[in-house]
Order: structure tokens, then C-alpha cells, then sequence
């Protein structure tokens, strides 16, 4: 049953040999097939064409005609279409197309690609019908160029005491076996005293699985793909679990549909013994050039374990899509629905997921011509501060219409416009707040005068901004109507917004000045570089600039908050900051890994390159300071303050109070060779004196061995509700993130990788996998251990291993989404 319709290829192989090894003997050929006097070059004789009106060529050391009736001897060869027949003897009569052939038979082509080895046979030509004997060969496997090799993933090969073909498509081996493994010795075949192949498949009754020879299972009936490229419908193997502490025993199966080669469907059950049963749904369609469409739903009726019986389950829905109407005008989707952030951080298969608190829908039409571009949007934001159900961030645009005007040269005084501009009816809710819907409107025209001198480059500009919205909101005592907070939430005060009714206009001005210098650079190309490492090296630094001035925003802390038009403020601020480039270039030819187009192939081996000068380093460090640290008195003591011109420059949150500098920021990016990165992102708060952000990412690949090392670093200031004297607490997040492996998923014998996450600040390892797979030529073995620990809501540890047989299915609980490599 474990081998059942599913159809997963290991890994491509080729078989260097047309007949296989494992060829019967063949029967041997009468004396008069080679006479003494038979020429050492077979004469080829183009025949009259057929019934059909096809012409056929025959090949032979000896020929003689009796009729319609040609008796050939010795390397006979007959093509006819696509097909091509050798044998030692072949008596072939032109009127009926009837083929009658002894010893070293050999059938190859034809619209399955088909080739066939045996003893002898009989075949007509027209019909394209057969009846072979001993036979061992192969179906539905495409042929590289040279005669002599197969370039498939998988052939698809067998054997019989008989093979009947009943039409150009159509096959019968009669005591027979079928596998994807090489020949002469398979790791693994079907014995059958049947096996039917049409429509690219194969199916066997009463069959048996052997494994190294030894029979493991009684199939009554089980199919193999025949063209392993293309897609059948049917049932997936079932999956069968044991040993989880949060499923219990888990027994489920999936129907696959290919609907038609564009669209497929598949839709699986599962029953978890501790909890209820899952569904879940994928739909994909391809399109024409971008255009695409997929769907994804998974759902649990939990009952709960006991003794508590608290229900966990949930509904996760995701949609994305494309669809292009013309070269300007396209629409673009990607919705997704979570009812419970506890069904995801219990039942997601990967870290990643099971953590991932937001859920973002959106979905826009555009249409972009001449610089100009109009779109009319939704969208859905939805963030769960914590598995409590009502602690949660739900922000709305719906609808949103905005029109953009990119930077339009103004030809005749040499400036350039842009502008933006969008109407929106916005909603928030979360604890302690619940907004009206609020009306948007914004215009934002912008004009600029670039000035490009020796080098120089000054850019100014000047634009106006008008907002206006429907409603607003104010500080005082919390609403009656609005739900009570989560336990985790500090109760209502002056500090907390409510919506109020009255509407505002926000009128401002902006100007900003942006200067780049001209860029210092020096060439590194001594006698010690060239000689002993073949490069050069070239350093350059770019100094920058950038003044902004905004002044109008009034009443900033009335604005409701929604999306980062409404974080707009009057600032007056310098940022300054270099970016350090180290540039390599090779001075040696190096062997070109791919030869130029015009190269003859007897060249392609001496073509030689110089390999183009490439970034190897990046470093970029900067800083801002405020002329107003109060941010037009925008700035709230005592709470994170989230401002455009805070946010653009730091991820991190770090005005608790006025202030007039910036944290310092750093990013690097280091590309030593394509094998190995690194990019570290640093920031470091002088005004505090730590750290307030580090994000390290590096990966280093040679050959079949990898490895990756993640940390994540967040010192977050907190908020002090009241007195706003008090010190703001820090939020502190220290994860390391690492990978280590060898191999590939495909890759022949031994791979093997393990991953895990470790939280600094808990000293709890928060997740752990380790992998290991064994691949045959057609077949391999995966078994995995999974750790995850997040705090009360999941405790778990689970153990899973996949089977695979190439060309027929997957028999495991490991599914190829969970695999590291």
C-alpha cells in the first residue's frame, strides 16, 4: 500500500548502455546470416513507400527480394518514421508492413521513445504493433542525442518473458517486472504476471514488491509513471505518525487532481487521535507569461487535550495571484486569513511560521504609463501581540485609490516634478482603542532642481502637503463600549488616545537638500598583489548629506494612526554619514566556465576570461542630528515615539524623550567569493550608551558542504505610562539562529544537516532539527528529529522518516517542505 500512485524522482542518471546488462541471451542466428562473401559495409536501399505513403529504408551486409517479400541478413537495420529496428535476420515483407526478426532484436523511437532488446519478434510497421520475446528495455525515456545514452531522470525500465504492442502508445508485458532503478542490478523492482503502460502510466495487478531481492509487500494494484515529467492524478501515499504530545497518533491521506496541465488541486484529511481531524486544500494555476494563481487552506476542529479540553484549532487561508491585462495595467493579490494565532504557534511544521505573529492581506490594480501611475487598493493588517484573542493590532484600508506621478524632467527650466496623492477610508482596533472609520485624503507635489558640478552633486527640493481626515483622536479615560483589555495591558490614562468625532487638516511645507561630494578612490595594484595573489584592489569613499526642514504638521498627536503617512512631522535634521567600497578585480585569464557563443567546440577548452572587477566589501555608517528635538512637540515622555524621520533611518524604536541625535548605524556587507557573505547590521545608541540593534547574517558554501549562522539582537526601549519621569525599561531579544550540512536532496549516498535557534536571554533552545538521507540511484531514505519549545504553548519533540522510490511515491510522514536541504 506504501507505494501506492505518488510519483518523486531521487535523482537523475543516465544509462550509458542501450541494451542493458541484464539482456537474455540472444537466440542464436543460422549460419546463413553472415556467408562468407557478405560485404563488411551493409548497402542501404531506399524502398518504394508504403500503404501509408512512408518511405522506409533498409540496411543490410546481404539483400535479396522475392516479391513484395526482402530477406535481409546480417546487420539488418529497417528505418520507417521515427523508428529504428536491427537485427541479425529480418524477412520484411513492403505490401503489408509485416516485419519477421531473429537474433539481437533491437527496437528503438517511436512516439514513446521507446527501447526494446530481445531474443526475437514480429511487428508491423504500419500498425505500429508487435509481439516480442525476452525482452528488457525501457518505455517513455527520452534519448540524448548519441544513440548510446539516456539523459532522463528516471527511466523507466523492465523486462517480461513476452512484450505485446498493441498501438503506438499502448504496451503488455506479460511476467514481467517494471523499476526506475539501473540495470543489471536493481535495488528495487515490481514483479507482475501483467503490466499495462498507456498514458504515460503503468499499472500491474497482483503484483509484489521486492527490495534487494527480498519480496516485502502483496500490491494488488499499483501504477508508475511512466514520463516522470508530467503529472497524473491519485492518491498519496497515506501518512501514518506516532509519539506526539500535542496529535497523538496522526492516519491521513491527499487526493491529487491535475486538472489540466496549467491547474492542479490537492486536498488532504488527516486525523490526530489526541485532537480531531485537519483538512487542508492547495490550488495552483500557471498562466501565460506572469500571470499565476495559488491557494492554500488548513483548518483543525480541536477538542482540546484533556484534562482541560482547551480549544487550540483554527483556520488558515492564503491567496496570491497575478494577472497582467496589458504591458501597464495589472492586478496582484496575496490574502491571508489566521482565526487564531494559537492554532499557528501549536501546528506550524517550521519555527519560522509557528512564530510569526502578523498576518498582511493586500490586493491592488495598477496601471503605470509615462511615468504616471493610478491604482486603486486593499488592504488587511493584522498583528497578535500574544495568544490572548483579543490582543490584537487590525488595521483596514478599504478601499484605497491613489494616483503618482514619478520624477517628470521639466525640459525646459531643467527641474523635476513628482507627487503623490491617495484617498482612503481607514479602521484601527486594538485594546483600549477602537477608531471610527476615517476618512483620508493626502497630496504630497514635490519639486526638484538637481545641480550636477565637477563631481558635485546638489540636489534641492520643495514640496507642499495637504492631509485631511474625517475624524481625529485625543487623550483621556477609556470609552465604555470598547472591550475590556488583556490581562498584560496597563489600565486606561491620560496617555491613551480614543477616537473623537471632529476631523483636522494638516497643512505643511517641506524642503530638503541632498549633497554628494565627489567620490575618493585610489587604485591598490603594487608588485606584491599582482605577483603573489593576480588582483588589484580599488578604494573609494562617499560622503553624504541630506538637510530636511518640515514645518505645518499641528496637532500631531491627534492624528490617527494608521500607515506611515500619518507619522509625518515638522523636523529639522541633518543626516550625515560614509559609505567605504572595496572593489577586486582579477589581472589573470581564468578558464571561462561557459565558452562565448562564437567559440567552435574544438576552442572551448582554451577560452580564457578576465573576470569583471566586483564589490568584495560595503560599509555604510551614519548618523542623524535633530535642530528640534521635540519634533514640532510631537515628542510623548515616557512612550516610544515612531516618526518618518525616525523610522526610515533605524528599525529600532529609540525616542522615549526629546533628544537631538540619532543612534549611529552600520552596515556592512562583505562578499568574499560566491561561496561565502556576511552582512552585519549594527546600531548603537550614544545617548544611552548600548547597543540598541545587531542583526549578523553569514553563510559560507564549498562543494557539498553549507553552513549559515543568524543572531538577532534588539535592545527596545519600553514605555512608562505614568509619571512620564520615569525611566522607559528595555525590551531585550538575543536569539542565534544556526545551520550546518552536508549534501543535497538528491545527492547519491550520505547527506546530513541539523538547525536550531537559541534564545540568549531564556538559555532555552526554542527549536532544533536534524536530517539525514541516504539516496540510492532510484531510491532514499530520510529520517528526521524535530524540537520545539515555546514556553507553555508548545512543548514537542517529533520523529519522521520518508521512504522514496523514484517514479512511483513517498511512504513516510516527512513532507519535502520540512527538509533542510
Amino acid at each position: 500500500m506504501m507505494l501506492l500512485f505518488c510519483h518523486v524522482r531521487i535523482r537523475a542518471q543516465a544509462l550509458t548502455s542501450r541494451i542493458p546488462a541484464d539482456q537474455p541471451p540472444a537466440v542464436p542466428a543460422s549460419p546463413d546470416s553472415q556467408p562468407p562473401d557478405a560485404p563488411s559495409v551493409p548497402v542501404a536501399l531506399p524502398l518504394p513507400v508504403t500503404p501509408q505513403g512512408v518511405p522506409v529504408t533498409i540496411r543490410a551486409a546481404r539483400q535479396e527480394k522475392q516479391g513484395d517479400l526482402y530477406k535481409l541478413r546480417g546487420d539488418v537495420e529497417i528505418d520507417y518514421k521515427t523508428y529504428v529496428l536491427r537485427a541479425d535476420r529480418v524477412d520484411y515483407n513492403a505490401a503489408t508492413g509485416d516485419i519477421v526478426a531473429l537474433g539481437h532484436l533491437q527496437l528503438t523511437g517511436g512516439p514513446d521513445d521507446e527501447n526494446i532488446a530481445a531474443t526475437h519478434g514480429t511487428m508491423n510497421l504500419d500498425a505500429q504493433t508487435g509481439h516480442f520475446y525476452e525482452v528488457v528495455g525501457s518505455v517513455g525515456v527520452t534519448r540524448a542525442p548519441s544513440p548510446t545514452l539516456y539523459t532522463t531522470t528516471d527511466p523507466f525500465t523492465v523486462t517480461g518473458r513476452e512484450l505485446i504492442k498493441q498501438g503506438p502508445d499502448a504496451y503488455e508485458i506479460r511476467n514481467g517486472t517494471m523499476t526506475s532503478c539501473r540495470l543489471p542490478k536493481p535495488h528495487w523492482r515490481i514483479f507482475a504476471p501483467r503490466i499495462a503502460v498507456k498514458d504515460e502510466t503503468a499499472r500491474a495487478w497482483n503484483s509484489n514488491f521486492r527490495l534487494l531481492g527480498i519480496p516485502i509487500v502483496y500490491l494488488p494494484y499499483v501504477t508508475h509513471a511512466v514520463n516522470t515529467s508530467g503529472r497524473q492524478s491519485g492518491f498519496l501515499t497515506p501518512a501514518l505518525e506516532t509519539g506526539s504530545a500535542i496529535k497523538g497518533t496522526v492516519v491521513g491521506g491527499a487526493y491529487y487532481w491535475a486538472i489540466n496541465r496549467s491547474t492542479d488541486l490537492l486536498l488532504g484529511l488527516q486525523y490526530f487521535s489526541l485532537r480531531g481531524f485537519e483538512q487542508s486544500a492547495q490550488f495552483r494555476y500557471r498562466g501565460f507569461g506572469n500571470n499565476f494563481l495559488r491557494g492554500q487552506y488548513s483548518g483543525l476542529e480541536d477538542r482540546g487535550l484533556a484534562p482541560l479540553y482547551v480549544n487550540q484549532g483554527g483556520q488558515d487561508t492564503l491567496i496570491s495571484g497575478r494577472r497582467d491585462f496589458t504591458d501597464d495595467t495589472r492586478a496582484v493579490t496575496n490574502a491571508e486569513y489566521l482565526s487564531s494565532f494559537v492554532y499557528r504557534e501549536v501546528f506550524a511544521e517550521n519555527f519560522s511560521q509557528a512564530v510569526s505573529s502578523e498576518v498582511k492581506s493586500w490586493g491592488f490594480l495598477t496601471h503605470e504609463r509615462h511615468g504616471t501611475v493610478a491604482s486603486g487598493e486593499v488592504e488587511r493588517y493584522q498583528n497578535y501581540a500574544s495568544t490572548v484573542s483579543n490582543d490584537q493590532v487590525r488595521i483596514l484600508h478599504v478601499p484605497a485609490v491613489s494616483f503618482d506621478w514619478l520624477d517628470q524632467r521639466i525640459a525646459r527650466y531643467g527641474g523635476e516634478f513628482s507627487g503623490l496623492s491617495s484617498m482612503s477610508l481607514l479602521s484601527r482596533s486594538e485594546p483600549y482603542y477602537r477608531s471610527h472609520n476615517v476618512g483620508r485624503f493626502d497630496l504630497f507635489p514635490r519639486i526638484a532642481y538637481p545641480v550636477h558640478l565637477d563631481g558635485w552633486n546638489v540636489r534641492p527640493a520643495f514640496g507642499l502637503r495637504e492631509t485631511g481626515y474625517s475624524h481625529s483622536q485625543h487623550f483621556g479615560p477609556l470609552p465604555a463600549d470598547l472591550p475590556p483589555p488583556s490581562p498584560n495591558q496597563p489600565p486606561g490614562d491620560g496617555a491613551t488616545p480614543t477616537p473623537a468625532n471632529g476631523g483636522l487638516s494638516r497643512t505643511s511645507m517641506e524642503a530638503d537638500v541632498q549633497l554628494r561630494p565627489p567620490v575618493l578612490e585610489r587604485e591598490f595594484s603594487g608588485p606584491l598583489l599582482a605577483r603573489r595573489f593576480g588582483v588589484a584592489l580599488r578604494h573609494t569613499i562617499e560622503p553624504e548629506a541630506n538637510y530636511r526642514y518640515v514645518r505645518g504638521v499641528n496637532r500631531f498627536n491627534s492624528i490617527p494612526r494608521f500607515d506611515p503617512v500619518d507619522i509625518y512631522s515638522d523636523t529639522n535634521e541633518m543626516e550625515y554619514g560614509l559609505t567605504q567600497r572595496l572593489f577586486i578585480k582579477q589581472l589573470h585569464p581564468r578558464p571561462c566556465k561557459e565558452p562565448p557563443p562564437t567559440a567552435e567546440p574544438a576552442q572551448s577548452l582554451t577560452v580564457t576570461c578576465v573576470p569583471p572587477a566586483r564589490q568584495w566589501l560595503s560599509w555604510f555608517v551614519g548618523q542623524k542630528y535633530f535642530f528640534d528635538p521635540t519634533f514640532g512637540n510631537a515628542v510623548i515622555t515616557g512612550r516610544r515615539n515612531i516618526f518618518t524621520s525616525t523610522l526610515d533611518f533605524s528599525g529600532a524604536a529609540y525616542v522615549t524623550a526629546p533628544r537631538n541625535v540619532s543612534p549611529v548605524v552600520s552596515r556592512l556587507r562583505v562578499d568574499t567569493s560566491a561561496n561565502t557573505g556576511l552582512e552585519w547590521d549594527f546600531d548603537y545608541d550614544t545617548k544611552a550608551g548600548r547597543v540598541a540593534a545587531s542583526n549578523v547574517f553569514a553563510n559560507y558554501r564549498r562543494g557539498q558542504f553549507f553552513s549559515s549562522l543568524g543572531s538577532a539582537l534588539l535592545n527596545a526601549v519600553g514605555e512608562t505610562p505614568v509619571p512620564p519621569s520615569q525611566p522607559a525599561n528595555v525590551v531585550n531579544y538575543n536569539q542565534i539562529q544556526m545551520l550546518l550540512g552536508y549534501g543535497a536532496l538528491t545527492k547519491p549516498g550520505l547527506s546530513a544537516a541539523a538547525s536550531g535557534g537559541l534564545d540568549l536571554n531564556l538559555h532555552t533552545l526554542e527549536y532544533a532539527v536534524v536530517q539525514t538521507t541516504y539516496n540510492w540511484d532510484c531510491c532514499g531514505f530520510t529520517v528526521e528529529y524535530r524540537r520545539f519549545q515555546l514556553g507553555s504553548i508548545r512543548d514537542e519533540s517529533q520523529e519522521s522518516f520518508s521512504f522514496t522510490l523514484a517514479g512511483v511515491g513517498a511512504a513516510g510522514n516527512l513532507r519535502r517542505a520540512e527538509r533542510l536541504f
